[in-house]
């Protein structure tokens, strides 16, 4: 995860919020990109040729998306039979309201550490 001292430099991005609070790799961060630009969902197979990455690379950043909300996976049914996957992303007004929510978790988290401030720094003295 990147550094705290991220967010002191004043040419922080979006991009570098989404890359600490996440821990998205440029790969997903591209990926993520890639499927916001597409009015239509996209195949695996489409990501990887577009992007020029293995498949692998591909799925792996794909679920990551999807775990986080950023991204839907969808099954379709091929008319021979059998399925294959569509990803799309999620709303920019989705992501931003998960991002501000992650910011407030970490808001909230940071509050309680600091209230346990001089205990904790005690303690860490007397061991």
């Amino acid at each position: 995860m990147r550094s705290i001292n991220l967010f002191m430099d004043t040419d922080c991005t979006c991009k570098n919020l989404l890359e600490c609070l996440y821990n998205l790799s440029p790969s997903d961060l591209d990926i993520l990109v890639t499927l916001l630009r597409s009015k239509e969902p996209l195949t695996l197979e489409i990501i990887s040729k577009q992007l020029g990455k293995d498949k692998g690379t591909i799925f792996r950043s794909l679920q990551k998306l999807v775990s986080i909300g950023f991204c839907v996976k969808e099954s379709r049914n091929l008319r021979s039979g059998g399925q294959y996957h569509t990803y799309r992303a999620t709303s920019i007004d989705i992501i931003e309201r998960a991002t501000e929510y992650r910011l407030n978790e970490i808001r909230r988290s940071l509050s309680r550490l600091i209230k346990r401030f001089k205990e904790d720094i005690q303690q860490m003295i007397e061991q």
